[in-house]
Formats: C-alpha cells, structure tokens, sequence
C-alpha cells in the first residue's frame, strides 16, 4: 500500500482552485506567503512547507465600564462582551459589578 503524500490535502485543494500558502525554509521569507502563480507548485521541494490559505476570522466586542460593587472605594474595571446578548446581561446583572458606561461601541477585528 502507498503512503499518501505529505501535502496530499494541499493539492487537492490548490487543484480545485483553493489558495495555498508557501513558506521557504530561509532568512528572507520566515512567514507563509500566499502562492499566486500559475505554474505547478512544487510539492517535493525539501526547502519549503506548503499549506492551505486560513480563512480569516472576525472577532467581534466591546468594552464596558464597571464600578466593582463590593469595593470601600471606588474602583473601576474593564469588561468585554462577545454578545449582545453579554451585553444585555451586564446592563442588568449586579453580579459584575455596576455598569457605568460602554467604552467602545461594537468593534469588529479580522484577523
């Protein structure tokens, strides 16, 4: 029985139109880069490591302002939501302290 290729879901993928990524094994490409010619990668190339282009993610938050309830003075903390339904929850819930104000309205980051 054969052993599958080392990068056999690579070249599926980059055959069925996918990106991939190359990252040579030197000094002058230490990160993943995408791989945007049109010729045949070369897949047993020992100096480099080949991979399926990551689809990239939205995180989505925002930051309240709260006054520690269980506190002699007043002392302040930072709380993130996720939610809108988080961000309904620390309105209302004196289990974080009180909410004084929102900080930041909805920021959304691509990484």
């Amino acid at each position: 029985m054969n052993t599958p290729h080392k990068y056999v879901k690579e070249i599926t993928y980059w055959a069925n139109g996918g990106e991939i990524q190359v990252k040579y094994y030197s000094d002058e490409f230490p990160e993943f880069i995408d791989y945007s010619l049109e010729e045949m990668p070369d897949f047993n190339d020992p100096n480099c490591e080949w991979r399926i282009k990551p689809k990239p993610v939205t995180l989505r938050y925002r930051v309240a302002l709260m006054l520690k309830h269980d506190s002699p003075v007043n002392v302040y903390q930072l709380r993130m939501v996720t939610t809108d339904e988080q961000e309904m929850f620390i309105k209302d819930s004196r289990s974080y302290g009180r909410f004084d104000k929102w900080l930041t309205d909805w920021i959304e980051l691509v990484v």
